[in-house]
């Protein structure tokens, strides 16, 4: 498995990695809006313009959230976020995270 692939799996899963392999772009979630228009106006047809803030993936990132798309993994925790530290304090020992 090439690395693409892979990061897409870990980050996206099953789903995302196939839909990408199929070149499927979808249709994203469906979103609901509530907008003010009066009853006439519906009625009548009168034209009305709503904007609407949607979430688009990054091309710099590919949603990601890593420089170029590409996720490396931290050296200290390994990918778990957080750390686990072994301190000695008189004749015993604490783990602390």
């Amino acid at each position: 498995m090439n690395q693409e692939r892979k990061q897409i799996y870990d980050h996206y899963g099953i789903d995302e990695l196939e839909k990408r392999e199929r070149g499927s772009s979808g249709h994203g979630p469906t979103i609901k809006v509530t907008i003010g228009v009066e009853l006439e106006d519906l009625y009548k047809g009168k034209p009305h313009t709503q904007n609407i803030k949607r979430k688009i993936q990054c091309n710099a990132c590919h949603g990601t959230g890593a420089e170029g798309g590409v996720m490396k993994i931290c050296p200290k925790c390994k990918g778990h976020g957080k750390t686990i530290e072994r301190v000695q304090m008189g004749p015993m020992s604490v783990n602390m995270e």
